[in-house]
């Protein structure tokens, strides 16, 4: 499956800039003609960021919103969708989780309206997905991620992080 990687073409652009200004250097084109090139080459390659860069993020919505439509778990996902199944790799890696793990932290350090229970959670969370020799569901991850950025408040909130921590227990039925 081909996902869009914003830096992909990267070496290409890079490769073809060199060979412009080496150009230059040898005499071949003159400065203006370079110069021209590289403005074009600069701004080819900005927009193929920008164009795969949102492309990225639209499959990973796509994919998150297939991941949190489907109750049958973890293991099912390579049928219904590759796409789905590589961003619940992507959301379970290493990396991804240790990223979590540390905003999870930075909303421990600053309170949400300083409610015990919501804390006990959120510690809880933090432990679970820092503990990286524990699989985690991703359905789980994504309800943490929405914890995180903040698009959960008020009274659902506790139903989120209660959620959460099931759908992190749980990954191959969550």
């Amino acid at each position: 499956m081909l996902v869009p990687r914003p830096f992909r073409d990267g070496g290409l652009f890079a490769a073809l800039l060199a060979l412009v200004g080496a150009a230059w250097r040898a005499g071949l084109a003159s400065w203006i003609v370079s110069a021209a090139f590289i403005g074009v080459l600069t701004v080819i390659a900005l927009q193929r960021v920008i164009h795969d860069r949102r492309e990225l993020v639209r499959c990973r919505r796509l994919a998150d919103r297939l991941i949190a439509g489907h109750p049958g778990g973890e293991l099912l996902l390579d049928e219904i969708s590759p796409l789905a199944a590589w961003r619940a790799a992507e959301l379970t890696s290493e990396r991804h989780r240790r990223s979590l793990a540390r905003a999870l932290r930075r909303l421990l350090d600053d309170p949400v309206g300083g409610n015990e229970h919501a804390l006990f959670l959120l510690r809880r969370l933090e432990q679970r997905v820092a503990d990286i020799s524990r699989p985690v569901g991703a359905q789980g991850i994504l309800l943490v991620t929405e914890v995180v950025e903040r698009r959960v408040g008020g009274p659902q909130l506790f139903d989120t992080l209660g959620e959460a921590l099931v759908f992190l227990e749980e990954p191959s039925t969550g």
